[in-house]
């Protein structure tokens, strides 16, 4: 939600930075707000410092030895922005839009089709968002599932973000839940891009998870609920989790038709963690994940994935047989089911082998 009043990290009340009232700091100039919200009002070498420790630190789980990604180099890149966004006929001009406020700050932008990425895919683009101090996401009204999963990864990170936001879009829940500090005024004024921006809402935001005790994790399975269709799939991965020895927590809102399935047909009491906060903190703790990955699944679910992979989680993921992924997921090794009874066939294995 955009809102006039967002409170950045250091404490300091700023308002919209199209001039109607700035911070009690020593600049209060609006370039100097962006840089502070955007973590970049210090020197190179301090930025390229911070990313090198972090990715140092990230250089296990998903990125270590035998992990999805440990053939990934993790690279710094502290003058450079991560840009995501939707393939369509006004890409171009909106990141060349975007490239020109903020080369003001001396940053560029980097993407993934900057690249030949032909395998590890998410991998590599993970790589390329925590190597970025900030980066930039597009939200558009198809809810491309790419840039939710991308911009996943960076609230997983804790990574500042601008959030370039269609007029008619609709952010998804966990999304829209974030307090944003809108910045189009300043674009429009600053850098006349008010034709452009006429037809987005521009701002900056910031998810900062807390930091947990990762030896002490809970014994805890997240699975993300799809659509009421998919109840079934729900409860069979619910049940085999449970047989296994783990809990599994049921990311999304609570549903009575959900609960009253698995406690007659999974006889387990359901824990449920709907809220954003409530998610992440789950998704943090938890031991693993299984997450949708065929494009019809909800972009809420793409978010919390990418979630999930901010915080080197490994996961499962699982597709319908009759539904492709989305781009970012293509050589994604993924379990495939026609069904339920399909999906708890194949289960065992996978999970035991990567849990036991």
């Amino acid at each position: 939600m955009e809102q006039e009043g967002y409170i950045p990290p250091n404490g300091e009340n700023v308002g919209n930075i199209g001039g109607k009232h700035m911070s009690s700091g020593s600049d209060n100039s609006p370039e100097h707000v962006i840089k502070r919200l955007l973590e970049i009002d210090r020197t190179i070498d301090s930025i390229l410092n911070e990313l090198t420790t972090s990715l140092e630190e990230r250089a296990k789980g998903l990125f270590g030895s035998g992990g999805l990604c440990d053939s990934v180099e993790l690279i710094p890149y502290p003058n450079r922005y991560f840009v995501a966004q939707e393939f369509n006929e006004n890409k171009d001009d909106l990141r060349k839009s975007i490239d020109i406020a903020l080369g003001k700050f001396g940053y560029s932008s980097i993407a993934a089709n900057d690249f030949y990425l032909p395998e590890k895919l998410i991998c590599k683009i993970s790589a390329l968002i925590q190597g970025t101090p900030f980066g930039v996401y597009q939200l558009s009204a198809s809810q491309n599932r790419n840039v939710y999963l991308e911009l996943g990864i960076a609230l997983g990170l804790g990574k500042p973000f601008v959030l370039v936001k269609d007029k008619n879009a609709n952010p998804t829940r966990i999304v829209r839940d974030i307090e944003h500090y809108p910045i189009n005024s300043y674009l429009g004024l600053q850098y006349e891009l008010g034709s452009l921006l006429e037809k987005h809402i521009t701002s900056i935001g910031r998810l900062r998870p807390q930091k947990i005790n990762t030896v002490k994790l809970d014994n805890n399975v997240v699975i993300y609920h799809g659509d009421v269709d998919d109840i079934d799939i729900t409860v069979t991965l619910a049940k085999k989790i449970k047989s296994l020895g783990f809990t599994p927590v049921i990311l999304g809102e609570r549903r009575e038709e959900i609960v009253r399935y698995l406690k007659s047909e999974a006889k387990i009491e359901p824990e449920f963690a709907g809220t954003r906060d409530q998610i992440v903190e789950t998704i943090q703790k938890s031991r693993l994940g299984i997450f949708r990955i065929h494009k019809s699944a909800s972009a809420d679910n793409f978010v919390a994935l990418g979630i999930s992979i901010g915080f080197n989680k490994p996961f499962l993921p699982i597709k319908l047989s009759t539904d492709e992924p989305p781009s970012d997921l293509y050589h994604l090794s993924a379990l495939s089911y026609a069904g339920f009874s399909n999906l708890e066939a194949q289960l065992q294995d996978w999970v035991e082998s990567r849990m036991g």
